[in-house]
């Protein structure tokens, strides 16, 4: 009997912590897609640095938007290419950060 008790516990246990570790996962998940739904950046917080980046403050329509199944990686490689084409629009402050490496090729070239 105390062998039957033993074993019901720990199967008790085993199934508490296999459903809070799914209830942690799917929470996770959603968290994640409802970050993403969110913004056509990405995520609220990128949008914001975009913002926080742009003379204007306001993201403006040529912008790309975030494409699903992007990494975020990519994407920031995305808005950094867009910027160095659009430095005009980049405050004087972020200018250095987007254009990067290549500022300091093109001033040798020229």
């Amino acid at each position: 009997m105390k062998t039957l008790n033993l074993l019901l516990a720990l199967s008790f246990c085993a199934l508490t912590f296999t459903i809070q570790a799914q209830t942690e996962k799917i929470t996770t998940q959603k968290q994640k897609s409802i970050s993403s739904e969110k913004s056509d950046y990405f995520s609220i917080e990128i949008e914001n640095k975009i913002k926080s980046y742009l003379v204007s403050g306001e993201i403006p329509a040529a912008l790309p938007k975030y494409v699903k199944g992007t990494t975020e990686e990519d994407y920031k490689r995305i808005l950094k290419d867009w910027g160095k084409e659009n430095i005009n629009l980049i405050k004087l402050e972020h200018q250095k950060k987007v254009l990067g490496k290549d500022r300091k090729s093109t001033s040798r070239s020229n």
